[in-house]
């Protein structure tokens, strides 16, 4: 039960507004660029421009930049890129393009000539400042040709290529090589950041620790492999894709690995697993042999089709970290087959390790299976919460770490008025296509991110929401628009409960108490 009323000192907080104006729509685009000093005159960057709709080419532009024009103190590949971030600026501004990404040619023939580390410099600052500056998804691409115009072309028809024809145009393709081993950021060719940027926002002294463990791994030559059931959807996924990303960074041999997807088993790892141990679902749920033997066999399947050959990353890894209990059925067979190799068991979700304790319950059942193959783990991670960690685990085994997200992924970047209101426009297609209210161009707005997963609180976010109307309804105050709700998030092939959950929302808002506000829920 709650208290009494709270008493609280109302504060006048300043607010940027959530959009300004009317949207603009823009066309989105795709731009290639390759870059060449002039042989007469090295101090003469040429360069060319092509864009592309994702079918056609749309323009070429050609340029020169003198480089003895920069300013004291700035480098020439700042320089340079300023000046080409100036020319992209100009040209969607002047043709009502959104740019949605850009590739660089980095040839080996563009780069054998005396200057090579200057353009080298150069070409790297134009990756970093596209994806900063102005928010385009930065390719790094090895191209041929005669002529800039050639190599620039060629650029661009890759980068559509690694791109999914999905609204809004600008997410990468997620592929799955051999062994399915997760090509993170198409196998290395988005380049968004590099180490400077990392070291700007880690604390001196983690910074040291970190290179001088990915230097000991480098001169061990240490393999570290990563094992869960997706490449995207979810935080692990999300983790994964940023992890890798670094390590290739640090040069450390790593490497992400994920299993081929069965429904059958997702229903048993996300209903029996998942959310039995985090206690949401019903009191009746129970783990059965059937779905015991079908997890093993498909656990054993993944292991001897996909990763157990000669070359593949059981047999060669030193490093093996085990996301979650969705693959935990291979812990025993690692160590068995490679019994050198340290197993790094990752646990995520909450475990409720009061019910846990309660032999016959459901939580009790799932666990003393997964325990079986989890036991064999040399280190158990953990979230720091002490009720997240099962009675049975061996403390010393364990460490913890909180949730954590890569700052520079483009999840909390920084956007200008103009990308604003394209995702704004973006945003509201998808939401017609999908029959919900569209957000509004100037009013307020909050939002929660999270899959539609039972253990995410969506029905508590509704209930605040409409408890937050029902006392901004009674202070009627015309000069506090109400704010609308965003709720969204990424589907996950393992996870079956995304679309019932989803349809449970939209059931909720169609009851009577959200009569009022519920073209105000997107």
């Amino acid at each position: 039960m709650f208290g009494g009323p709270s008493t609280f000192d109302r504060r006048v907080y300043q607010r940027r507004p959530s959009m300004g104006g009317i949207p603009v729509a823009l066309q989105g685009v795709y731009c290639g660029v390759d870059a060449s000093l002039d042989m007469e005159d090295p101090s003469v960057v040429n360069f060319a421009m092509c864009t592309h709709d994702g079918s056609f080419y749309l323009d070429f532009h050609e340029g020169s930049i003198n480089l003895r024009l920069r300013e004291h103190g700035v480098s020439i590949a700042d320089h340079y890129a300023e000046h080409m971030m100036a020319v992209l600026r100009r040209y969607a501004r002047e043709h009502g393009y959104k740019i949605l990404a850009i590739s660089v040619n980095v040839a080996p023939s563009v780069m054998s000539d005396d200057y090579a580390e200057v353009l080298e410099n150069i070409f790297h600052s134009i990756l970093m400042k596209s994806w900063f500056d102005i928010d385009c998804i930065p390719f790094e691409v090895t191209t041929e040709g005669d002529s800039m115009q050639e190599r620039a072309a060629s650029g661009v028809r890759k980068l559509v290529d690694w791109l999914s024809p999905q609204t809004p145009g600008n997410v990468p393709r997620i592929n799955v090589s051999l062994h399915h081993e997760v090509e993170v950021d198409v196998g290395g060719h988005i380049r968004i950041c590099d180490l400077p940027h990392y070291e700007c926002i880690t604390h001196p002294q983690y910074w040291r620790a970190l290179t001088r463990l990915a230097g000991e791994c480098r001169d061990r030559r240490l393999m570290i492999s990563f094992f869960n059931s997706t490449p995207q959807g979810g935080g692990v996924a999300l983790m994964r894709h940023a992890t890798i990303r670094l390590l290739n960074l640090l040069d450390v041999d790593s490497h992400w690995y994920v299993a081929k997807p069965n429904p059958v088993v997702f229903q048993t790892t996300k209903g029996k697993f998942h959310n039995v141990l985090q206690g949401v679902s019903k009191p009746d749920v129970y783990l059965t042999e059937e779905d015991k033997a079908r997890y093993i066999e498909w656990c054993d399947m993944n292991f001897e089709r996909y990763w157990m050959t000669e070359k593949g990353p059981i047999r060669n890894s030193d490093i093996i970290v085990m996301d979650d209990p969705q693959l935990a059925g291979i812990i025993p067979r690692i160590k068995q087959a490679n019994p050198n190799c340290k197993v790094v068991y990752r646990s995520h979700i909450e475990i409720r390790s009061d019910l846990v304790a309660q032999e016959g319950s459901p939580q009790h059942v799932t666990w003393s299976f997964l325990w079986e193959f989890i036991k064999y783990a040399d280190l158990f991670v953990s979230h720091p919460v002490e009720g997240f960690i099962p009675p049975w685990v061996d403390h010393k085994k364990v460490v913890l770490m909180p949730a954590s997200t890569d700052p520079l992924d483009g999840l909390n970047k920084h956007l200008n008025l103009i990308n604003m209101n394209y995702y704004h426009i973006i945003f509201n297609r998808i939401c017609n296509d999908q029959m919900s209210p569209p957000l509004g161009q100037t009013r307020p707005y909050i939002i929660q991110i999270a899959r539609f997963d039972p253990s995410k609180g969506i029905p508590d976010c509704l209930e605040a929401y409409r408890l937050l109307r029902e006392r901004l309804d009674k202070d009627d105050n015309p000069n506090v628009p109400a704010p609308q709700l965003v709720i969204c998030g990424h589907g996950s092939v393992d996870d079956p409960d995304g679309v019932a959950v989803y349809q449970d929302t939209i059931r909720r808002l169609a009851e009577p108490e959200f009569a009022e506000i519920g073209n105000d829920i997107c």
